[in-house]
């Protein structure tokens, strides 16, 4: 293949990307979001109910769309326990998300990342975690 057909099947899976993320987050109230965790992250939200850095984390929490995908990864990460389901207004998600692609070899609905400096708003607006897996 060449440079050009390179970039355009690049430009092409973004644009997929983009487009399901837009197809999720646009409807009105709220969308789930999954995110694969470790066995301390996963003992951590369940005893504050939210989402946090710490000094062992990236400073950023990163979801993914759908859950079948996020499963994928999980599958794939050896630091991956459980898969945490959460609610949030999707006028929120879209206020406070960061779209930028991820792994768009998995997520092919895309994924989000809560920055840090935005998790307090994050976890303000959450609702329904649950472990789903």
């Amino acid at each position: 293949r060449n440079a050009s057909t390179v970039a355009e099947s690049e430009m092409t899976v973004a644009d997929d990307v983009a487009g399901s993320i837009g197809e999720t987050i646009e409807s009105e109230g709220d969308v789930s979001i999954y995110r694969a965790v470790g066995p301390e992250e996963y003992y951590d939200i369940y005893e504050i109910r939210q989402f946090r850095t710490t000094n062992t984390s990236m400073y950023a929490k990163q979801f993914g769309f759908d859950f079948d995908e996020t499963l994928t990864f999980a599958n794939w990460s050896p630091d991956a326990a459980a898969i945490i389901e959460v609610r949030i207004p999707s006028s929120v998600l879209n206020d406070i998300g960061d779209f930028t692609p991820l792994d768009t070899a998995i997520f092919k609905h895309g994924t989000v990342t809560i920055h840090g400096d935005q998790l307090d708003i994050f976890n303000k607006y959450t609702s329904n975690i649950s472990h789903v897996y």
